[in-house]
């Protein structure tokens, strides 16, 4: 995927602060009638040497489960509204 200079300096801002070990961009596609009913989640773009090696494997797995408790919150929250 071809990265766009403004994202690439929004990203780069992101990654000079002090605290922060990298960033991390996703995608998030819902389920539709054409797809399985799982979401799709994919790294579009990362920063940082966190995200290499073993690590980033580490990473990507908690990540991936953030994603999904934040689905399922929302989704309780969609149920609960209507």
């Amino acid at each position: 995927m071809q990265s766009v200079p403004e994202i690439e300096a929004t990203l780069a801002r992101l990654s000079a602060y002090r605290n922060v070990r990298g960033v991390m961009v996703l995608t998030h596609s819902r389920p539709t009638a054409n797809t399985s009913n799982t979401p799709d989640t994919a790294l579009l773009q990362t920063t940082g040497t966190v995200f290499e090696g073993d690590g980033g494997k580490k990473y990507a797995s908690a990540v991936e489960s953030i994603v999904e408790g934040v689905i399922n919150a929302l989704k309780e929250c969609d149920e609960n509204v209507g």
